[in-house]
């Protein structure tokens, strides 16, 4: 588990050094050139069924025209089997300027790291997310700048270890988002390079640690307003209540939070989120100015639940309101890899279209019974 900030730290550099024949400023250059960017990501790939079962992957994406395929691939190629992570000072470079972006999202995106921090108790995909994206991570990166400065060699050797132990194993997947003469082309040359890449087996991941415990609690942040978030643990996403949940934090938004919390309390913005995948539910405001009565308003959103202080309007717009975000247009370019994302987690066609029919079918009884369930 100690190595679970590392690899996050990895993910971020390892698209910033030298790799293959390039140093970092070639590297740099040839990416401008030749790509629409490439970057790195960890993904942990939460089970429909339970979010206790994750496939965790690291993702290495890139885009280009079709007439640059021949410099993308290879890169990739570059970046898995030859990335150099020796060179001190851009090592320093990097770590100082991602420090500063961490300094500045804490102050600017307070809220993000109030529902990490709120949810890393209940679960281990919590935890691991803190580890990687909250307060634990921020932590880690402030001590280990510290320490980078006296003896910069640990954190190289636990590169190389992370790059040996990661990347180049037996079973990764390649997803494309290309036309069929692309493809063609691709598989006439070889994928460039990455069809012969060599490989090794690999154990996989065992999440075998523990889940930290996070007592309510308050942080103070140079700021006048309040950022705070309310969290429950909840339910997977094919639970049968899984729909009805997500059409409760619809109604609870727009029939109390958005009055309550907004309009009266004068904060820039509120709401309710079930997220079926993570198993969350959680209610926040942003830019609050006001603390009590905000708390008071999440207890008394749930309440309005219960004592189904909603009418069948409420519920047809909170329907309109989901089924919006279900049916978003999703970009060319990222149809692939989000197809590819949905099966990875278990969130098959037939069971998408299970939840749907779920959210049309949900009544007033099926909402109250999620909040009673779930929530008290």
């Amino acid at each position: 588990s100690e190595d679970l900030p590392y690899l996050r730290l990895f993910s971020l550099l390892l698209p910033q050094v030298g790799c293959g024949p390039r140093n970092y400023v070639q590297n740099l250059e040839y990416l401008l050139q030749h790509t629409g960017g490439v970057g790195v990501s960890l993904d942990l790939s939460l089970q429909a069924e339970s979010a206790a079962q994750m496939r965790p992957a690291l993702i290495i994406r890139g885009k280009a025209l079709n007439r640059k395929l021949e410099y993308l691939f290879p890169l990739f190629r570059d970046l898995i089997t030859n990335a150099d992570f020796s060179d001190v000072e851009r090592l320093k470079e990097l770590l100082m300027q991602h420090l500063h972006g961490m300094e500045n999202s804490i102050q600017h995106s307070s809220l993000r790291f109030a529902i990490n921090l709120a949810g890393r108790g209940f679960s281990k995909a919590g935890t691991l997310s803190s580890l990687w994206y909250g307060l634990d991570y921020f932590w880690f990166l402030k001590e280990l700048v510290s320490s980078f400065e006296k003896n910069p060699q640990p954190l190289i050797e636990k590169l190389h270890y992370i790059q040996k132990h990661v990347l180049g194993t037996q079973g990764a997947h390649l997803v494309l988002g290309c036309d069929e003469e692309s493809l063609i082309q691709l598989k006439k040359e070889g994928f460039y390079g990455l069809s012969d890449l060599p490989l090794h087996p690999f154990t996989p991941w065992n999440p075998d640690y523990p889940i930290m415990d996070t007592p309510s609690q308050a942080r103070i942040i140079a700021s006048p307003v309040a950022f705070t978030t309310l969290l429950f643990p909840s339910i997977p996403y094919t639970h049968p209540l899984s729909a009805a949940l997500s059409l409760a934090s619809e109604i609870m938004e727009n029939r109390t939070l958005h009055k309550k919390i907004r309009e009266k309390g004068g904060a820039y913005g509120s709401g309710a989120v079930s997220t079926s995948v993570t198993e969350q539910f959680y209610f926040y405001s942003y830019r609050d100015p006001h603390l009590k009565s905000t708390l008071k308003a999440f207890y008394e959103a749930v309440q309005g639940i219960l004592s189904m202080k909603f009418n069948e309007k409420d519920l047809e717009e909170a329907k309109f309101g989901l089924f919006q975000d279900l049916d978003a247009p999703i970009p060319p370019s990222s149809r692939a890899i989000t197809a590819y994302g949905r099966l990875r987690g278990g969130r098959t066609a037939e069971r998408r279209q299970s939840f749907r029919d779920a959210l049309l079918a949900c009544s007033k009884e099926d909402i109250r019974r999620s909040a009673h369930d779930i929530l008290i």
